[in-house]
Formats: structure tokens, C-alpha cells, sequence
């Protein structure tokens, strides 16, 4: 077992994917799902990430992981995240809720803090950056059951927005997973930040 170089470090992990990403490729050939996931990728990062300091992590298929030092920037780089989300399924699907796409062109989004490991390791010729920790876990947990246009944030992440973010867009709610288990959680209502 090879052994690398690591610290522990203090993130915001924010988990951004789309919803009905499938039907979406059932929908439109390969050419126009990379244009319009292409698009969203770009623009998301240009826009919305990097202004609030985020670092992404990994582009996964259709979905991101991104980390923020400061947690009240990963709930910022969220709503915008929601916001170019909504604007673009504005200009795809005409206002209509089933246009162009067939569908709404939505995101769901999973936002926990904690200590994360963060190494480099050599991959072949590669060196690659690993970030592991039960943060990370939970933001992916998160955002695996966030409805589309939905905001799910971890209690430790919500406990480090206190005082910082306007405490009457939280609810607290239990969400069950597909594969069973339940989480106590923080919704976002969605007409605070859209």
C-alpha cells in the first residue's frame, strides 16, 4: 500500500448534479447533451464558482463536487448555482415547462462542512488530488435526494451559517434515501434565493 503526503483541512463540500439527466439523453443525441452540459459547465464555473472562491473538484458525468474554505461562500456559489440553472432551462424550454428539452433542465444540491484529508497521489504519470471525508459523503448523500431546484444542507454546515445567512429560508426536515436510511436536514426554500 503506497502512502502519500496529506493535511487535514476544514471544507465546504457542495454536490451540484441535474435532475432527469437520463431522459435527457433518451431525448437528444450525444452531440446536443455535451453542447448544453458543456455550456452549463463552463458557465457555472466562470460564473458562479470562481467568483465565490469554490474549487472544483470533479466534473461527474453530469453532476460536480466543489469545495469552499468558507461555507457562507458555498451557500452563495449554491443559489447562483440554482439561479443559472433556472435561467437556463428559461432559454431552452421557452418559459414552457416541457420545451426544446422535453423536460426542465433542474439541479439538486447537497452542502455539508467538516475536516477532509486532502492528498496528492501519483496515478501513472498523473498526480491527482484526493479530498476524502464524512463531509464529502454527506454533500454526495445530500444532493443524491434533493428535489430539482432544491438545496439540501447538512446540520454542520447549517450550524457554521448561523448568524451569517438569513435563518428563515432553513427548514429542518427528514429526507429518505432510495436505498433506505434517513437524514435530518436543512431544505432551502426556493423562492428565497430564486
Amino acid at each position: 500500500m503506497s502512502s502519500f503526503e496529506k493535511e487535514h483541512k476544514k471544507y465546504a463540500a457542495v454536490f451540484a448534479d441535474i435532475r432527469g439527466f437520463t431522459e435527457l439523453c433518451k431525448l437528444h443525441d450525444v452531440e446536443q447533451i455535451e453542447m448544453i452540459v458543456g455550456d452549463w459547465f463552463v458557465t457555472a464555473y466562470r460564473d458562479k464558482i470562481a467568483k465565490f472562491g469554490g474549487l472544483v473538484d470533479k466534473f461527474l458525468g453530469d453532476g460536480m463536487l466543489l469545495f469552499f474554505e468558507r461555507t457562507e461562500s458555498a451557500f452563495y456559489a449554491s443559489c447562483a448555482l440554482r439561479g443559472l440553472a433556472k435561467e437556463i432551462d428559461q432559454h431552452l424550454n421557452g418559459g414552457q415547462a416541457k420545451g426544446w428539452l422535453g423536460g426542465e433542465f433542474a439541479i439538486g444540491i447537497g452542502l455539508e462542512y467538516g475536516e477532509v484529508v486532502e492528498g496528492r497521489i501519483p496515478i501513472g504519470n498523473q498526480e491527482h488530488v484526493l479530498r476524502i471525508g464524512e463531509c464529502v459523503n454527506m454533500a454526495s448523500r445530500l444532493g443524491e435526494i434533493a428535489e430539482p431546484w432544491e438545496i439540501l444542507v447538512g446540520n454542520d454546515a447549517h450550524a457554521q451559517l448561523r448568524g451569517k445567512v438569513d435563518d428563515e429560508i432553513f427548514g429542518k426536515i427528514t429526507r429518505g434515501r432510495r436505498r433506505g436510511g434517513e437524514y435530518d436536514c436543512w431544505q432551502v426554500a426556493a423562492e428565497a434565493v430564486l
